[in-house]
């Protein structure tokens, strides 16, 4: 699936420069419109751009399908590494336990023979017969005293295995937690602009519907629990004439460890997301329509930035006039 989504994605820009090409050749070459080979060089032209259309977006949908694949594989990673560490835990409190118990009942047990020995050692009017039998079961005695020995020793090394399976799992566990912070980290910079952008343009619009825009916006954390949903971190709402209130916060987990930022308006909501690559990813989630994506070069993250937030207030402004008046 990543080949046929790399062919598509170079595709269309050689079928883009064929158009070029081909535009190139209806006003230069042949500019007559009404001969066969102009009409014919036109319809090609039409044809190839139309095939570019479909393309481009059958690459987008490749590329949506690949990261739902890749969050389903993370989040299934990370379930099953749970898993193994309660199991570990559990396995090794059992194993404690049958341990704790044997110690107990040897130590028990031994005691209460040595104390026996002592006694039957020091009565004369046990005759010789009885005290060879003794004799006998006090050999028995150790050599079930040994396998028990055996049994611990074993029980021992179970324990040492087990934590150290467990001991490994929480350092591999701890690493994806530091590598996921990392690029959160990264990304904060991009998410801190989003928010500052958001705030002024809600600004400009109350000045212009005479109302007033207030936020408590002051930083975007650094530090996340990436087991936590979405959670809310500031707000920026106008208080006057109008009822609109913009909730911001940090995005559950939807592609595996990533997280992203999220402006939530009522039932709409924008996404925006950069995730350790080299381009900026939004997506304008509005109630009873389909998702609008959008991506953008990271070194010209602004721009897209600015038309995913221009387009959420327009849909806002357009879904929820009566929230915004003179």
């Amino acid at each position: 699936m990543n080949i046929l989504s790399a062919i598509l994605k170079y595709l269309g820009p050689v079928l883009l420069l064929i158009v070029v090409f081909y535009e190139y050749k209806l006003k230069h070459v042949i500019p007559d419109g009404r001969t066969t080979e102009h009409k014919k060089t036109s319809k090609s032209k039409f044809l190839i751009l139309f095939i570019a259309g479909i393309l481009g977006l059958l690459a987008l949908c490749f590329d949506d399908w690949d990261k739902s694949q890749k969050a389903k594989a993370a989040q299934t990673e990370r379930e099953g590494l749970y898993t193994q560490i309660t199991n570990l835990n559990s396995q090794l409190k059992l194993q404690s336990a049958q341990i704790s118990t044997v110690n107990s009942n040897q130590s028990a047990l031994l005691q209460q023979y040595q104390e026996n020995q002592r006694e039957l050692a020091t009565n004369a009017s046990i005759n010789l017969d009885l005290r060879e039998r003794i004799i006998g079961s006090n050999r028995k005695f150790e050599e079930v005293g040994a396998q028990v020995e055996d049994l611990n020793a074993w029980q021992n090394r179970m324990k040492v295995k087990l934590e150290n399976q467990l001991d490994l799992q929480n350092v591999q566990h701890a690493k994806k937690m530091e590598a996921a912070q990392l690029e959160f980290e990264q990304a904060v910079p991009v998410y801190d602009y989003t928010v500052q952008k958001f705030v002024e343009m809600i600004g400009k619009i109350a000045s212009v519907k005479h109302d007033k825009a207030i936020s408590d916006y002051q930083a975007v954390p650094r530090k996340i629990d990436f087991s936590m949903g979405e959670t809310n971190f500031s707000e920026v709402k106008l208080v006057i004439n109008s009822n609109w209130t913009f909730h911001i916060s940090i995005t559950a987990p939807d592609f595996g460890l990533h997280k992203g930022l999220r402006i939530r308006c009522k039932e709409d909501f924008l996404d925006v997301a950069y995730i350790g690559g080299d381009s900026v990813d939004t997506g304008l989630h509005l109630a009873g329509q389909d998702p609008i994506g959008a991506k953008g070069d990271i070194t010209d993250y602004k721009k897209t930035v600015n038309g995913a937030l221009e387009s959420l207030i327009g849909a806002e402004l357009t879904r929820f006039p009566e929230n915004v008046g003179p």
